[in-house]
């Protein structure tokens, strides 16, 4: 939100449209970069489950 505060302020933006763009795109980008983030912590759990799993597996298979 800053950003577009910060961006027409400096840009001499008065368009309240293109303020209006530019603050929904801002928005979905911020979205979008915690959706990664929540990615990644989830693709890490699900590579240690599957390292744990392996090993498992492995010790089975020498049973």
């Amino acid at each position: 939100m800053l950003f577009v505060i910060s961006f027409c302020a400096f840009s001499g933006c008065t368009d309240p449209e293109k303020a209006a763009e530019i603050k929904a795109l801002t928005a979905k980008k911020d979205s979008l970069e915690i959706n990664i983030g929540i990615l990644r912590v989830k693709a890490d759990s699900l590579a240690r489950e599957n390292e744990e799993l392996h090993k498992r597996l492995s010790e089975l298979d020498m049973d």
